[in-house]
């Protein structure tokens, strides 16, 4: 098992610890960066982390992209030319998708990285295609299903004229996004306060996703959508609520128990 820790006494310091199981001591990972960002690969044979220098956010800060082969035992380090806030693997432990800022974007873009051990560094590069023919979009929280099909939460102005991060957006449309085929398909969209904030998580087969969105004024909605039922709920913070068919579903495919009937 691996996570991240930050120091007691600062809190920007992160570090990234190891545990063998069962029941074993807590070790550091020697080399882990300071950065809050690490990614295990579905079958846990692949570890995924970034290194630099101390900040306590991952934004504009050059660093390093670590691969571990766990079962190898073999280390491959990717430099990056931009900031990265969150790294995704795809099922065959070959590619990563990470969400980071490449150049003069909307907003943080899904950056696929094909063959990853084989790379040696990555700055600019090609981005997911945006939904609704967008010619900008932000796209947050980039992640892959066991089939290859890459989904995200995309931001949008809603007037699809300029990228929010270079004027001072109020709202913005997130859409819900699954990339099949190289084109983008919507699931979901919705329009809330303009934020570089959003967060998913999607079922090895891609039939469900749970994903927060932040709304007006401070408030957020978690939300569950399934391809069977389309958008089933809306989530408290203590407790999921949405119908008994969904919320069995979405319990089997993501682990979820905290939904009930």
């Amino acid at each position: 098992m691996y996570f991240l820790r930050s120091s007691l006494t600062n809190g920007c310091a992160w570090r990234l610890w190891e545990v063998p199981l069962p029941g074993r001591g807590a070790t550091m990972v020697r080399g882990a960066g300071s950065t809050p960002v690490m990614a295990v690969s579905p079958d846990g044979s692949m570890l995924a982390y970034l290194t630099g220098r101390l900040s306590c956010t991952a934004s504009f800060i050059p660093s390093k992209l670590v691969v571990v082969n766990l079962r190898a035992d073999r280390v491959h380090e990717v430099k990056l030319f931009l900031s990265v806030q969150s790294i995704g693997w795809s099922y065959n432990d070959r590619s990563v998708v990470l969400e980071g800022y490449s150049g003069m974007r909307s907003g943080p873009g899904a950056l696929v990285l094909p063959n990853v051990e084989t790379l040696a560094s990555v700055g600019r590069g090609a981005s997911a295609p945006c939904p609704l023919g967008a010619p900008y979009c932000g796209e947050m929280s980039p992640q892959y299903d066991a089939q290859g099909d890459l989904f995200y939460i995309a931001a949008i102005d809603p007037n699809f004229q300029r990228p929010c991060a270079q004027y001072a957006c109020t709202t913005q449309a997130y859409v819900l996004t699954e990339v099949r085929d190289g084109r983008p398909h919507v699931l979901y969209r919705t329009v809330g306060r303009a934020r570089e904030e959003a967060w998913m998580s999607v079922s090895s087969s891609g039939g469900t996703v749970v994903f927060t969105l932040p709304m007006g004024g401070s408030t957020e909605r978690t939300l569950i959508w399934s391809r069977e039922y389309g958008l089933g709920a809306e989530c408290s913070r203590a407790q999921l609520r949405c119908p008994k068919r969904a919320c069995n579903r979405v319990s089997r495919e993501t682990s979820n128990g905290g939904c009930s009937a």
